[in-house]
């Protein structure tokens, strides 16, 4: 078992986030410490941070330092972004840093922070093109992916915290207008961006996590996880637009929002709308992922040809399985079966390939609660999808594919769900593989037989009276 530190310096706040990598390849976050540093508010007119500034750094890292100790850290990926990359005594930070601490910091430059970003989405988020912005305290990375890679980056020397800043002399009725002005004349100077009209958008970072929790009290909506949230065109609208009116107290309320956060969401929020005006964004989608991920991913895929994912949900799916001690052969035999149900009954249910995925996924999936729970597994697998790191799916997909499990929600998912069952007697009781059998639908009337004849041997009386009350389907086997 291996335990690997991953420490963000930022210019905001600093993060701690500790992996666990087994043996057979399988990783989670296994701890989380964050202290807000606020390293960009201690740079002085000269661009230098100033020693309370170091002194604060000093002190955060060595909690971390303290902490990774104490958790069995055996490795230690420390960097440091915009706040000291502007710094007119870096050099002297980064000494000292790593003199109190013993941890040598990597100054990221502005591509290379953009591009930890980048991955640290596009191998949790199931995307094929967006234009993907991460706000941080002194700087703002924008990136356009196409087709999975990254192809433009660009890092903007100014952040939530450096904006408040920057504009703070300005009346604050008229603040978030002037800075969505300043940005948006900023993105102006980029011709690439202006080209990636129509694409959504990825917000990475507190900034984009805050706009999540403000829409989900706006719509007074449920929400599980952040990451994969959307946003829509109208609801970023009307968010610009209570921010805007808003002093910070009532900001605070918007959102329950701490007070730092308060402080500065207009200049993120700002920085957004000027980048959704710039390309007419038609939604914008949360990652709850960024640089701190990428930097995982980099290192957990270090010896392949390219640490970006080809396919997010199976290589996610396969890691969860595996660490919840879920036999994924076994899981496989049981979704292929299910998927050939589906492709039989398709003349009466004219479902397309997204369900049928989603199905597939759900039987996968369908066994991880046993790990928590034998007896009562469906309902610890409902949580662990909706609260472990389970990556590629959108919150409708998650909620389709628990209805799925469950037997639960829209008549649809009432019906995929008799698919998971009989697939799972088929292949637990029979021992039967989908290509060992023959699904054959003639008119009302749907046959199970062994590809090699012979009887099936099985015992699915119940699953026969459901498929008939979903279908209006006879089960019949030999």
């Amino acid at each position: 078992m291996n335990r690997l530190g991953i420490i963000d310096l930022g210019s905001n706040s600093a993060r701690l986030v500790i992996y666990v990598i087994g043996e057979q390849g399988q990783y989670r976050p296994s701890f989380r410490l964050k202290r807000n540093t606020r390293l960009a508010h201690y740079l002085d007119a000269d661009k230098g941070l100033s020693e309370a500034g170091i002194d604060r750094a000093i002190r955060d890292v060595s909690a971390f330092r303290s902490a990774g100790q104490q958790f069995g850290i055996q490795q230690w990926i420390p960097v440091t972004t915009a706040a000291i990359r502007q710094a007119a005594n870096r050099a002297e930070v980064l000494g000292r840093l790593q003199d109190h601490t013993g941890l040598t910091f990597r100054l990221l430059t502005g591509e290379e922070e953009a591009w930890y970003s980048y991955l640290g989405v596009i191998n949790t988020m199931d995307i094929r093109d967006g234009l993907f912005v991460d706000i941080g305290g002194a700087s703002t990375e924008v990136m356009q992916v196409q087709n999975r890679q990254l192809v433009h980056a660009v890092s903007i020397p100014f952040g939530a915290l450096t904006l408040t800043r920057r504009f703070q002399q300005v009346p604050q009725a008229q603040q978030t207008q002037a800075i969505t002005k300043f940005m948006k004349d900023t993105f102006a100077d980029h011709a690439w961006i202006q080209g990636c009209s129509g694409l959504p958008i990825v917000g990475i970072g507190g900034t984009a996590r805050a706009v999540a929790k403000i829409a989900r009290q706006m719509h007074a909506t449920e929400m599980n996880r952040y990451h994969g949230y959307e946003i829509d065109e109208a609801t970023l609208a009307g968010i610009y637009g209570a921010i805007e009116k808003s002093s910070v107290q009532e900001r605070q309320k918007l959102g329950k929002l701490s007070d730092t956060r308060a402080e500065m969401i207009h200049a993120g929020v700002a920085v957004i709308r000027a980048l959704a005006d710039s390309i007419a964004a038609p939604r914008f989608l949360v990652s709850g992922s960024g640089l701190r991920e990428g930097l995982f991913y980099e290192h957990l895929f270090q010896t392949r040809e390219t640490p970006v994912l080809n396919d997010v949900k199976q290589h996610s799916v396969h890691n969860m399985l595996t660490l919840f001690d879920v036999n994924p052969d076994l899981a496989a035999q049981v979704a292929d079966c299910a998927v050939h149900l589906f492709d039989a009954l398709c003349p009466l249910h004219h479902l397309g390939p997204s369900v049928r995925e989603l199905l597939y996924y759900a039987a996968m999936t369908d066994m991880m609660g046993t790990y928590i729970n034998a007896e009562r597994y469906t309902t610890h697998t409902h949580y662990l999808l909706w609260s472990s790191h389970l990556y590629g799916f959108t919150q409708t997909e998650l909620s389709t594919m628990t209805q799925i499990q469950t037997g639960k929600g829209p008549k649809t998912n009432r019906r995929l769900h008799l698919f998971i069952q009989l697939a799972k007697r088929l292949v637990w009781e029979g021992g039967w593989r989908a290509e060992h059998l023959h699904f054959l639908l003639t008119g009302k009337k749907l046959t199970i037989s062994p590809a090699s004849g012979g009887p099936l041997a099985i015992d699915l009386n119940g699953v026969a009276k459901g498929l008939h009350k979903r279908f209006g389907v006879t089960l019949q086997v030999p």
